[in-house]
């Protein structure tokens, strides 16, 4: 069971990547930040030579941040770059974020909870379990979630492709 959130967890912020990714393929301007900057050499600008290599290159470095930052990372980057604030989406910041945490506790130190998270989630238990019960709401909870997030994306590439700009009409 223990396994089954870390990789239930884990299969979530691949989801939450992927979307950023399927929203980045269709339209370019929520990641149109003038703040953001890359260095490229001449020898990478010359072995990217096509707009896709380089494209590739900005998402990638895009979402590398994003999946060593866990739930909050992702709760920023979504309400900056897409106005999306996934703390509000079913069933809450506060069930999605234990499962982060929990996630957490397993991976880097193998069930055995800290001071921090014991006071965090008001429990004296030094070991997490995970119970079948669990598994199952967690389940549920990230097919909600998930379900959300994707219907909020599906809504940004729909709004994006309905506008007539030559890239999109390519891309339709």
């Amino acid at each position: 069971r223990e396994l089954i959130l870390v990789r239930a967890i884990s299969a979530l912020e691949t989801f939450l990547t992927d979307a950023i990714r399927d929203i980045f393929v269709v339209t370019k301007t929520p990641f149109m930040d003038k703040s953001v900057r890359f260095d490229f050499s001449q020898e990478e600008l010359i072995a990217n030579n096509s707009p896709t290599k380089i494209f590739s290159r900005i998402i990638n470095k895009e979402t590398r941040k994003l999946t060593s930052g866990g739930f909050n990372e992702f709760i920023k980057y979504y309400k900056k770059r897409f106005d999306i604030d996934l703390s509000r989406i079913p069933p809450g910041y506060k069930i999605m974020n234990e499962y982060h945490d929990r996630r957490h506790i397993l991976v880097h130190r193998l069930g055995q909870t800290d001071e921090i998270y014991r006071k965090k989630y008001h429990t004296e238990s030094k070991k997490l379990k995970v119970n079948p019960e669990y598994v199952d709401c967690l389940l549920t909870d990230i097919e909600t979630f998930s379900q959300n997030v994707e219907n909020l994306a599906n809504s940004i590439i729909t709004k994006s492709t309905s506008t007539a700009t030559a890239y999109n009409a390519r891309y339709i």
